[in-house]
Formats: structure tokens, C-alpha cells, sequence
């Protein structure tokens, strides 16, 4: 579209999804925790804050994107601005860009904004669904992903999961992943942390024992908060009668199930 709002717009925008969503899953903590089930419109912002009729177009379309970037794995960058000239303009994605200009291309003026998807794809690709030989000697995978990740759209993995389990449907005898809610890129964010995430695969490989649900905790947040992270496609479903009248802080691990 040729426009660039400012950062301050896009926070707004993100708020206001989480007032509207975060109780959805019957806890007030500042985490969407079902994206799929968050009905939230951003039209309904215009005329009542500073949220641009263009932001609203935008968000919309991102959206979708992520969306389809969750269904088939088509990458789709996340939205970036900068102002440091006064004007807001195109961010960059440094995690990405700066790797193939620098230790791909080894030319600090390449100019990728026009790479397609195969070219990128040439380059990083990892989408290689065979791993026989990985399950045949006896290696396990415990992945995770924070669904607020803005570096790498959740759908990444989702996608490459969904694609392995297409070519062996007993994927779960090997390879297990886990969505942390709340959860930036690697680490941060509102969410809780997957901290069992070395100790998991050690007792898979050499005990037998597969996680059914993994440990989580949250990391420099106001009130610490503790999780029960489960296994894709799986979803956490907080357990009403269970945790009874327990304040959000005190809900943890056993007041959650795994549907």
C-alpha cells in the first residue's frame, strides 16, 4: 500500500485485541491464548482513537497473511516501521536480511527486497519431511514456538509439523511441539517460558518417557505465572471448576488440560 504508520498505531491495534480476546479463555492475564477463536475487528477502532482508517486495511491483510502463513507455511514477514528520519518508513527484518547480505551475498548493499520465495528458499530452506533415519536412530524432537514470535510466524512450524505427520503419520513417536502462549522470539513476552525444554528429550531418549504436556513459567513478568503447555495440535484449555476461586497468580500447571 505504500504506507507506514507509526508504531504507536500498531501498539493501539494490539491492545485493543487483547482487552477484546484475552478472557476468552476464562483468564484475565494479557494473553490471547486461541488466536482462532479471537473475533476481534479493528474497524471498530476508527473515530474512537488514534488508529488510522489504512492501519485497519493493513492489519486486516496481515492478518490474513499470518493466517495463511499458519495453514501452508508461506512465509509472510512481520509488519516493521521506523521514523528515525522524522518519517515513517519500511523496517527492516535484521535477523533475516542482515544474515544473507553479510554472510550469504558477503555484499552489505544487496538490495533483497525483491527476492522471491525460492530464492529465499534456496538459501535457508529446511522443509525436508523424511526423517527416517533421524527416528530410526532413536532421536527425539521437543520443539516450541511463542505465538507472539516476531521474528519467525508461528505458522513455520505448525506447517512443517502438519507436513511431516502427512508423510508418517506416527510423528508424535518422535517429534512433538508445543505452541507457548504469550511468547516472543526464543524468549520474553507475557507468556510463560518452556523451562523443561533440555530435561524433556533426555527423558525421552534414554527413560522412554514422552511429555504429554510441558512445564512453564513465566520470566521477569510482574506476577509469576505457571502453565501447562501442550502438544500441537492440542490445545490448553483451562479447567474453570478445578482452580475454583484461585486469583490469576495462583492459577498454575494442574488447573489446565490438554483437548
Amino acid at each position: 500500500m505504500g504506507v507506514y504508520p507509526p508504531a504507536c498505531e500498531f501498539d493501539a491495534i494490539t491492545e485493543a485485541a487483547i482487552q477484546a480476546c484475552d478472557g476468552n479463555d476464562g483468564i484475565i492475564d494479557g494473553i490471547i491464548s486461541d488466536e482462532d477463536d479471537c473475533k476481534f475487528d479493528p474497524m471498530s477502532l476508527i473515530g474512537k482513537t488514534i488508529i488510522a482508517a489504512i492501519l485497519v486495511q493493513i492489519t486486516r491483510s496481515q492478518w490474513q497473511l499470518l493466517q495463511l502463513s499458519r495453514k501452508s507455511g508461506q512465509e509472510k514477514n512481520t509488519l516493521a516501521t521506523s521514523s528515525l528520519s522524522g518519517k515513517c518508513t519500511r523496517g527492516s527484518f535484521e535477523l533475516s536480511e542482515d544474515w544473507i547480505k553479510l554472510f550469504v551475498l558477503k555484499d552489505p548493499n544487496a538490495n533483497i527486497v525483491n527476492m522471491t520465495h525460492f530464492e529465499y528458499d534456496s538459501i535457508i530452506g529446511a522443509d525436508n519431511v523424511d526423517l527416517f533415519e533421524f527416528d530410526a536412530r532413536g532421536g527425539k524432537i521437543v520443539g516450541f514456538h511463542g505465538t507472539i514470535d516476531n521474528q519467525i510466524p508461528t505458522g513455520e512450524s505448525l506447517h512443517y509439523y502438519n507436513a511431516v505427520k502427512g508423510f508418517n503419520p506416527f510423528v508424535d513417536d518422535y517429534y512433538r511441539l508445543f505452541l507457548a502462549l504469550g511468547i516472543n522470539h526464543c524468549f520474553s513476552g507475557p507468556g510463560a517460558f518452556p523451562d523443561g525444554t533440555f530435561e524433556a528429550p533426555r527423558r525421552w531418549v534414554e527413560e522412554g518417557i514422552a511429555l504429554d504436556a510441558l512445564n512453564a513459567t513465566s520470566v521477569g513478568t510482574p506476577n509469576t505465572i505457571n502453565r501447562k503447555l501442550c502438544p500441537y495440535p492440542k490445545k490448553q484449555v483451562f479447567n474453570r471448576r478445578r482452580a475454583g476461586n484461585k486469583a490469576p497468580q495462583d492459577i498454575g500447571f494442574g488447573d489446565f488440560d490438554c483437548i
